[in-house]
C-alpha cells in the first residue's frame, strides 16, 4: 500500500526474496535475511511457512539491520515527520 505513494518504507524479508516484494523506487529499502541452512530461492523458501525455527528471520544481526537502517532513516526522517 505504501508503494502507491510516497510514503518510504523499510522492510524487512525472511523466507521472500525482497527485490521481487518490496515496493519499487528509492524511498524503499529492505533487509534480507540469509538462510542459515543454504537454501537458494528466487521467489520464496520452499520451506515457507514450514521452517520450524526460521533462522532467516529470527536469527538476523540486529546490529547489522541497525547499521542499514540508520543512514536509511536519517535521510527519510524529513519525509515521514515533517517540520
Amino acid at each position: 500500500l505504501a508503494g502507491t505513494t510516497h510514503t518510504p518504507t523499510f522492510s524487512f524479508f525472511g523466507p521472500s526474496i525482497s527485490f521481487k516484494y518490496r515496493p519499487i523506487g528509492d524511498n524503499h529499502f529492505s533487509f534480507q535475511g540469509a538462510c542459515s541452512y543454504g537454501h537458494i530461492f528466487e521467489k520464496r523458501c520452499p520451506f515457507l511457512r514450514t521452517c520450524e525455527l526460521a533462522p532467516c528471520v529470527t536469527s538476523a544481526d540486529v546490529h547489522m539491520i541497525f547499521q542499514l537502517f540508520h543512514p536509511w532513516w536519517s535521510q527519510k526522517k524529513d519525509v515521514l515527520r515533517p517540520s
